[in-house]
């Protein structure tokens, strides 16, 4: 990637440091430099200011918000950019992004959009979706010794994270039987 062609530089956190440094190009390309210390990272940030076209401004959400209510960018478009200014990144495992899951109907061959119970009730968390589910963590959170928590891991942790990569580099790669 060459300096003429960066178009942001963003400060990121790397493995819950804030040692990131993320650098996107117009060619859509992006490089998530690690740097050693924090003050090594504004260092390198402060000398790209000067560099003509690469901006430090992160875009504003609510001119982001008003295309996306207006059909000027995608569901898709919408989300990734929540995620960029959420400090989500697909160059660190740590802070992948997120996309909500908002379906509630897996059964029907299509999905007809103009009934609300296609979606799934976004003022509740995932773990409180049904009354069993959420019956199951308050129980469990009842039995707990110390330090209670309801639910017991994030959603983009690294685990799940390479799980999910995993299952998709499985699929786009062709298996040939061995043979003997």
């Amino acid at each position: 990637m060459e300096l003429s062609s960066l178009t942001h530089a963003v400060k990121r956190r790397y493995m819950l440091r804030h040692v990131g440094l993320e650098l996107f190009s117009r060619g859509g390309q992006s490089i998530f430099l690690v740097l050693s210390s924090t003050s090594k990272r504004n260092s390198l940030y402060d000398k790209l200011v000067g560099v003509r076209g690469v901006s430090l401004q992160v875009p504003d959400l609510t001119d982001a918000t008003q295309k996306w209510q207006t059909g000027e960018i995608s569901n898709y478009d919408y989300l990734m950019f929540l995620n960029f200014v959420a400090d989500q990144s697909f160059n660190d495992i740590m802070q992948y992004p997120v996309f909500s899951w908002i379906l509630a109907d897996y059964t029907s061959t299509t999905l007809d959009l103009t009934k609300s119970d296609t979606f799934r009730d976004l003022s509740k968390p995932i773990g409180a979706l049904n009354e069993e589910r959420l019956a199951f963590f308050k129980d469990r959170y009842a039995e707990m010794s110390g330090r209670k928590f309801l639910y017991g891991t994030h959603y983009s942790a690294p685990g799940y994270v390479l799980y999910y990569l995993v299952r998709t580099v499985q699929q786009c790669v062709p298996v040939y039987p061995v043979s003997q």
